[in-house]
């Protein structure tokens, strides 16, 4: 029986942006305006509110992105709001809505709407280093990113950061974190993920061998920063490698069937798993037009549940640390984040490798003994 403890909805608002960032899986669509209109917004609640109260979900949230989502005005974001507590909060449903964005754009509306709680948490892409985040004429943004994100910090008003790691901006990633340690923001690290066009990523995308090198390095500066800010997938790796030191943690294996929590909603409606975004053979279904329910019993959802169970069987199964890491990375991993040997078999390349490392660094720096003191009450 599907039942994950909170469901969260990416929303793609729209894909028209104010940027041409040069590895965006949605860049040949950023000149397109097209947005989800509001009496779309109140099909799609109004086909999850009765779904989540079937299977006994009490509580949801939804990401707005784009493109940018800033470009669509203050309004609408409140009109999306009233409703939310009217279809939502009417059926006994709490929710909570975050956005991602590039934060080149925020008017005084937008800061307001922040302020108000409307949008309770912001991602802010920012990547400081490399040629890849531009404008339409090809104008590095950064500085207005930056002016931004000051005003946010002005107003008491807590966000994330978000970088893409590639070819171009794996030299800076130290400068990167102590720049976010020091500002006390938490920062997650996204290596290039879906492709827009072919030959997008050609020359840009590092072997799982570097990636892995990265990370090491982010995780031994974490272990001496300043703010020990939170840093993913580090946190993911740590928590994973603290359960496995801890006998008696709580363990959970990803049952895709019962978990399936995150789902993608198209600017179209069309609803898709992580793993599976724009791939119609995996496409759940339409919300706008059809009630949850019904989409989680489509058999685009059924052949999505097996790709995923393919995948766990034959890369955590017999890992030690299944249990202790959920194996959902795995079985949401898009067709670029997978590995294979050279027999053809798909690997756990980056999670296992970097569990292992962070297990062992937490034991020969001292760390083990807080954590048999907190066995069970988490660090």
């Amino acid at each position: 029986m599907w039942q994950p403890k909170s469901p969260q909805f990416v929303v793609k608002l729209t894909k028209h942006c104010n940027l041409r960032c040069k590895y965006c899986y949605e860049y040949p669509f950023l000149s397109d305006k097209t947005k989800i209109e509001l009496p779309q917004i109140e099909a799609m609640l109004t086909h999850i509110a009765p779904t989540l109260v079937a299977h006994g979900i009490r509580q949801t949230s939804f990401s707005w992105h784009g493109g940018e989502p800033l470009l669509l005005p203050p309004d609408y974001y409140q009109a999306i709001y009233a409703l939310q507590k009217k279809i939502l909060g009417g059926a006994g449903i709490e929710f909570s809505n975050v956005m991602q964005s590039n934060l080149t754009l925020l008017k005084a509306g937008h800061l307001q709407m922040l302020k108000d709680g409307l949008v309770s948490g912001l991602g802010v892409s920012l990547d400081l280093f490399g040629d890849e985040r531009v404008n339409v004429a090809g104008k590095i943004m950064d500085d207005m990113t930056l002016n931004n994100m000051q005003r946010l910090l002005d107003a008491d008003i807590s966000f994330g950061t978000i970088s893409v790691l590639s070819h171009k901006t794996a030299p800076f990633m130290a400068n990167l974190f102590h720049f976010f340690d020091e500002m006390g923001v938490s920062w997650r690290v996204l290596p290039i993920d879906l492709t827009g066009f072919e030959g997008q990523h050609i020359g840009n995308v590092l072997t799982a061998e570097k990636v892995i090198e990265i990370y090491k390095m982010l995780f031994e500066a974490w272990l001496n920063s300043k703010n020990a800010i939170s840093v993913e997938p580090i946190n993911e790796y740590m928590n994973a490698a603290m359960n496995a030191l801890m006998p008696n943690s709580a363990k959970h294996k990803f049952d895709k069937a019962q978990d399936d929590s995150l789902f993608i909603v198209n600017t179209n409606g069309d609803l898709y798993a992580e793993a599976d975004a724009y791939d119609d053979k995996y496409a759940y279904g339409n919300l706008f037009t059809t009630d949850l329910d019904s989409l989680l019993e489509s058999p685009a959802r059924k052949r999505a549940i097996e790709r995923a169970n393919m995948i766990v069987g034959s890369t955590c199964a017999q890992c030690p640390h299944h249990g202790d890491c959920s194996g959902f990375r795995m079985a949401e991993a898009t067709t670029e984040k997978l590995y294979w040997d050279k027999d053809g078999q798909i690997t756990c390349t980056i999670i296992r490798p970097m569990i292992d490392y962070i297990k062992e660094r937490l034991v020969e720096v001292g760390l083990m003994p807080l954590l048999e003191k907190t066995e069970g009450g988490g660090v």
